[in-house]
C-alpha cells in the first residue's frame, strides 16, 4: 500500500505515555514518532477509554536499521529457544528479511509511520494483558478461545476486549499475533 508523505509526530508532544526502555534495546531513539493521521486517531481512541485508563506506547514508527537490528536480535533468540521453527517464528513476529526488502509498506509495518506498539495502562502502573511470550498466547484473541477460564485470565481478556473495541472505533486493525501491535488504516 503506498502512502502519501505525511507529517511525522513525536506522540509525547500529543500528550501520551511513552515508554522507550524496551526501544533502547534496538534503537537509540529517545522519541516515538507516528504519521500525524495515526496520531490523529490514537487521540480519538484515548477519548473512547474509560476515564481511569490510558495508553502506554511502547512503539511507532521504525527506520530501516533499526527493523534490521530487531530481526538480528530476534533471530538469534528464536534459534536458541526454538531451534525447529525459528525461522517462522522470525518471520511471524518481526517480518523477517525478506521484509526489509520490501519498497511498498503495508499500513501494518513499522516502517510505514502507520503501526504502533501499546498496551493499556490504569493509575500509572500497566494492566494485565498477558505479557509479551512470543508464542501463541499473545494472539489477541486466545483467552476469547480458550475455556475454562481462570479469573486472572478473564481479566487478561476483558482487558484485550477494551484494546480492541477502542482501538477498532479509530480505524486501528490488529496484528491477531501479537495484541499490542496495530496499524491505521485511513
Amino acid at each position: 500500500m503506498r502512502r502519501t508523505k505525511e507529517e511525522i509526530v513525536d506522540l509525547k508532544k500529543y500528550g501520551f505515555w511513552v515508554d522507550i526502555k524496551e526501544l533502547r534495546n534496538y534503537s537509540k531513539s529517545k522519541t516515538i514518532l507516528l504519521n500525524k493521521s495515526a496520531a490523529d486517531a490514537l487521540l480519538k481512541a484515548q477519548k473512547v477509554l474509560p476515564k481511569s485508563f490510558t495508553f502506554k506506547v511502547k512503539d511507532g514508527l521504525r527506520s530501516l536499521a533499526t527493523q534490521k537490528r530487531i530481526v538480528e536480535i530476534h533471530e538469534k533468540q528464536f534459534k536458541r529457544e526454538h531451534p525447529e521453527n525459528w525461522l517462522e517464528l522470525l518471520n511471524k513476529y518481526t517480518g523477517g528479511y525478506s521484509e526489509l526488502k520490501i519498497d511498498k509498506l503495508s499500513f501494518m509495518n513499522h516502517r510505514s509511520g502507520f503501526a504502533i506498539d501499546l498496551t493499556l495502562a490504569k493509575g500509572g502502573r500497566e494492566v494485565d494483558m498477558g505479557g509479551v511470550s512470543l508464542n501463541e498466547r499473545d494472539n489477541l484473541l486466545y483467552f476469547e478461545n480458550k475455556e475454562p477460564l481462570n479469573p486472572g485470565e478473564r481479566k487478561i481478556r476483558d482487558n484485550r476486549r477494551l484494546l480492541k473495541k477502542v482501538m477498532s472505533e479509530a480505524n486501528f486493525q490488529p496484528h491477531l499475533p501479537e495484541w499490542w501491535h496495530w496499524g491505521y488504516r485511513s
